[in-house]
Order: C-alpha cells, then structure tokens, then sequence
C-alpha cells in the first residue's frame, strides 16, 4: 500500500511540476486539478491540500534554481567570447526576388515571410565538399604514385647502364633521369639501386607530411558532410532561433537575445582574408551567416526580430506589411525592442489606406 502511495504522490507531484513549469494554470485550478487526479487514482485520502501547496512551492523553487542556472551559464557564455550588439545601426540589406534565385545569395534564402527566415548553407558545404574530394583524390594518387615511380625509376636505370643509352636518351627523359642512381647501378649493382630509388621515392618526411594533408582533406569532407543540412532559422513571431546541424538531425534553439552575432575571420567557408558575420549559438555551434555588409546584416535580423517595429526593406516582405501593420494595430503599437540610430518608417499603406494620423508620430517614437 505504501509503494501505491508513493507512486501516486510521483505521478501527481509530476503534474504539479508540468504546470508550474508551463505557468498556465493558478494554484487553485492546480490544486482542484490534483485533487481529481488523485481521485482517479484512488488515492484521494493520502493527498491533502497542504501537500499540494508545499508541492507547488517545491516546483517553484526548483524552476527557479533551472532558471537561475541557466541564467549563469548565459552569463558565462556571453562573458567568453566578443559580440556585437543588437542594434540597428546602418542601412540594413534588403531580401529582394533575384535573392532567392539559386546562387544568388551565399548561404541561399530558403524561406522568407512575416513569420520566420530560414537560411540554409548546405550549398556551401556542398561546394567544399566536391572541392576537398577533389584535392583528396589529388593527393591520394600522388601518394599511390610513389610505387609506380619506384618501378619505372628502377627498370630505366638498369636499361641506361645496360644498354647504353646515349645523352639525347637522358635529356629526352629528363623526368626518370636521375645521376646518383645511375651510380649506384655501376658501383653496387641492383641492391643498391633498389637501396637508391626506394630512399628517393620513399622520404619520410615527405610521407608524413601528405599523411597530415589526406587526414586533414578527410576531415574537411567530414566536416563538409554534417554540414551539408545546416540551416539557420529566425523566428520573428516566438522571438527565438534555431539552428539545424549534425547532419540535420540536432536543433539548437535559443531565444533572438541569447545568441551572439559575432565578426569572424573566414576559414574554410569562404576562402581566407576577409570578416565574416557568425551566429554562435554555444561554445562549438557557430553558424556562418554572411560576408556582405557586417553591420548592415545586423541591422537587418535586428529589425527583423524587433515584433514592434514594422518590417524592414525588401520585397519579399512587401505582401505581409498589410497583416504586420494590422498585428501591431491591435496590440496597441507596443515600443521597439531593439535600439535604432535610424529611422524604421511605418507601412506606407497605414496613411493611405487605413487613414492613420498617428503613423508619421510613430516614426519618431521608432527612431529610438
């Protein structure tokens, strides 16, 4: 009997907690709520409402502890690593119709709407990845071809001697044509030219070097690979991004003010000697968003983000600024959330349209 209650008081304390945690419910609702689970149960007379309170205090502590937890890792997250603000602060890019052609853009505009953004890199990674098979199959072959030198090296030389070749043989195969091996051939006979073209063909630090070179070719194209399905995703109405990676089976999803935009040196991504526009999500999860105009690309997902403010420049938000501006219409045109040295005008359509006498008054407000 006492184990049936100590499940029950599991299963009702894991209600309890769910509720707290989704903060739908106010503690009489989740005190009625248990009290007719408990009933169900059959274990209506071991759980008291004091027990229930106690549960729901219990709950809160512990969220709050999550929370707080949470709250330090973010902390010392953002206290690692440089990062430049939010905030609008240049002209920002506009998403535009030949944007969303393939190629136009580099990582390419998946999706675009009033709602979310999606960016997806696998276009790059595929383009690494063909590139770095390439170089591996390069190096591979050279690697190979030491032996098919080894051979050739050696049955040139043993003709040479033997037979005689002139010096218009020696020019005429200038690439097999090798004087110490020659030598070697005269003085010590076969052993020693064997001894001979296998110390040429074989150097060990040649080999360790293309040793390092295909390892590391093997790990671009791993690195390639799991980043083919990448994919970067902004949120505007939850205010949250999310990051696809790991062969698109991991999402990473942090809130818009949880992520840092950070300016990065390019690497592998996009060649060498230039900054590039990175989203980083934790210590290894980074995603490399743009090489155009670093502050304009902030200053657009910024705009973008900010729910208060009216959508940013481009046509393929021109159809969704109607539904927009009549969103924030009837939430009472809340302030911005993001600071702006520029101007984020108001849709055109709410004087034309909709006679709105407030809307130039507005711009002052979202100047700010």
């Amino acid at each position: 009997m006492q184990t049936k209650n100590k499940k029950a008081e599991k299963e009702l304390y894991a209600y309890i907690k769910a509720c707290v945690l989704a903060n739908t419910k106010s503690e009489p609702e989740i005190i009625d709520n248990t009290f007719r689970i408990a009933r169900s149960l059959n274990r209506e007379e071991f759980i008291t409402e004091e027990w229930i309170r106690d549960s729901i205090a219990k709950a809160g502590r512990e969220l709050d502890k999550r929370r707080q937890k949470i709250i330090d890792k973010q902390t010392k997250f953002e206290e690692t690593f440089m990062f430049l603000e939010k905030r609008i602060t240049d002209r920002p890019i506009r998403i535009d119709k030949k944007d969303m052609e393939p190629g136009a853009h580099l990582p390419a505009y998946h999706t675009v709407n009033d709602r979310f953004i999606k960016i997806d890199s696998g276009g790059i990674s595929w383009i690494e990845l063909i590139l770095a098979l390439a170089l591996f199959i390069l190096f591979g072959y050279r690697f190979i071809d030491r032996e098919i030198q080894y051979n050739k090296l050696i049955k040139y030389h043993i003709e040479l001697v033997d037979k005689g070749m002139h010096q218009e043989d020696k020019i005429q195969r200038k690439g097999l044509y090798i004087e110490f091996m020659e030598d070697d051939y005269r003085d010590g006979g076969l052993e020693a030219l064997e001894k001979g073209v296998y110390e040429y063909t074989h150097d060990p630090v040649m080999t360790i070097w293309m040793s390092v070179v295909l390892l590391g070719l093997l790990f671009w194209m791993y690195q390639a690979t799991k980043s083919i399905k990448d994919m970067l995703i902004f949120d505007r109405e939850l205010g949250m991004v999310t990051y696809v990676c790991h062969f698109g089976k991991k999402k990473i999803t942090k809130p818009f003010d949880w992520v840092l935009f950070q300016s990065v040196m390019s690497s592998m991504h996009y060649g060498g000697g230039f900054d590039v526009l990175a989203v980083r999500f934790t210590r290894h999860s980074v995603f490399y968003l743009t090489r155009s105009n670093i502050y304009a690309s902030i200053s657009f997902y910024v705009w973008y983000m900010d729910r208060n403010r009216p959508l940013p420049p481009g046509e393929m938000l021109d159809e969704y600024r109607e539904a927009d501006y009549l969103r924030r219409k009837s939430e009472g045109f809340p302030k911005p959330q993001y600071y702006s040295s520029i101007k984020t005008p108001e849709w055109s359509g709410a004087i034309e349209k909709y006679g709105d006498k407030d809307a130039q008054k507005r711009d002052k407000n979202l100047y700010s």
